[in-house]
């Protein structure tokens, strides 16, 4: 199958009209609705409805398109790829990471650029959600999300599941046991985090508390973990459940913290990409780091 031909077909799709498509390829219509033809004939099937003003993918079509852009995608970073060979490891690397997973990607990049000084990185922090959308467009080579996601379309590669702390802020004593239930958080004022998407462990601990016939008194929630943190820092007086990895940094070592031991509450941080796609080099290393980084392996 000519790759030429490929290109061609993906960028009719996505420009939505042959005519809009010629442009952007800088050729004559009539030429590309001959590949396009040919294309067809290749493979057997009609890719195209075209009727006069109405324009329609098949079927057929859209199983292509999902195809040829995998396809295409090896075909242009193998071809990077060659041309850094016998060169050293640089390129820029696009990340997206869920605010409690900055940490993560706070403490690996300084000793990734160490090892690896001439990679570039753009960090782009967003909810589970707009990262997933990111990943399908193909904005972002990998991203540091939580379970569950929602796009079959991606690869999933766990990292270390955390627990649960709670931070407890100005003016109130936590109580002297080591590990904290439902029980003893439905006396306090509560700061939570809750995904965009309903998804993690909010629900969950609403149902838990329901459960053993409880209300929380839930002053604040929010997706962004940063949010929580800062308002800890300016001296709000409440309990904030945050990740464990949130805890180790500066700003929230001073508060004293309790484990939140509740069934099935905990934090399930994952690292995602595009199934199917090819991972240009200077990704993959970039990957492998970040997951030697965080203790996980890539499957």
């Amino acid at each position: 199958m000519d790759i030429k031909r490929l290109r061609y077909f993906c960028t009719i799709v996505e420009q939505g009209q042959i005519s809009r498509a010629a442009q952007v390829l800088h050729m004559s219509q009539p030429p590309l609705s001959q590949r396009l033809q040919e294309l067809e004939n290749e493979v057997g099937a009609q890719l195209i409805i075209r009727n006069g003003g109405n324009w329609q993918v098949t079927k057929e079509g859209e199983f292509l398109y999902q195809k040829a852009q995998a396809v295409l995608s090896h075909m242009d970073a193998l071809a990077d790829e060659v041309r850094q060979v016998g060169k050293s490891v640089k390129g820029l690397v696009r990340i997206g990471v869920a605010p409690p997973n900055l940490p993560t990607i706070q403490g690996a990049l300084p000793i990734i650029h160490e090892a690896y000084p001439e990679l570039r990185f753009r960090i782009f922090v967003s909810g589970n959600p707009a990262l997933e959308e990111q990943i399908r467009q193909r904005l972002l080579d990998f991203a540091l999300v939580f379970l569950p996601i929602a796009d079959a379309h991606v690869e999933v590669t766990p990292l270390p599941i955390q627990e649960y702390m709670a931070v407890y802020g100005e003016g109130l004593i936590p109580p002297d046991t080591e590990r904290i239930g439902v029980a003893e958080l439905a006396s306090v004022p509560l700061m939570l985090l809750r995904r965009e998407d309903g998804g993690g462990g909010y629900e969950l601990l609403k149902r838990t508390f329901q459960e053993q016939g409880l209300r929380p008194d839930i002053m604040i929630d929010s997706p962004d973990s940063r949010i929580i943190v800062s308002l800890m820092e300016r001296g709000m007086s409440a309990v904030a459940l945050l990740p464990a990895s949130e805890i180790s940094s500066l700003q929230l070592a001073q508060y004293p913290t309790r484990r939140v031991d509740i069934p099935g509450f905990r934090i399930h941080p994952v690292i995602i990409r595009l199934r199917d796609t090819y991972i240009p080099s200077h990704v993959q290393v970039a990957l492998s780091q970040l997951l030697v980084y965080s203790g996980a392996s890539l499957l």
